[in-house]
């Protein structure tokens, strides 16, 4: 889609700018989610836990792309309507995991102070 439209140039900063955003989430998906698993996991269980979440990440990887490649190429626009869709309901989703957990999971936990 940056490429439709666009010089060269305005195509390139676009594709980088989202490479940039897209490496932003990876670092904070890293910050955020392999603790919260360890922590929401009962001890005897963590090592379950944490592989299925890996397990699930590395799907996303397998599936992302050859899903994505299925619908462009059945309907090539259809991913700028579709993509803002996922990111609601993966937000609704968010929300509805945070009522049910234990308020001392809810917060981000503040160090002791020396």
């Amino acid at each position: 889609m940056a490429g439709v439209g666009l010089r060269e140039f305005e195509a390139a900063l676009l594709i980088g700018l989202g490479a940039v955003i897209y490496a932003l989430g990876e670092c904070l998906y890293s910050a955020i989610m392999v603790p919260t698993a360890s922590v929401l996991a009962p001890e005897n269980l963590r090592g379950r836990y944490l592989g299925a979440l890996g397990l699930t990440y590395q799907g996303g990887f397998m599936l992302g792309p050859s899903l994505g490649g299925l619908i462009l190429g059945t309907v090539p626009l259809a991913m700028p309507v579709l993509a803002p869709i996922a990111c609601v309901v993966a937000g609704f989703g968010t929300r509805r995991v945070d009522a049910v957990l234990s308020p001392e999971h809810r917060a981000t936990p503040m160090r002791a102070a020396a």
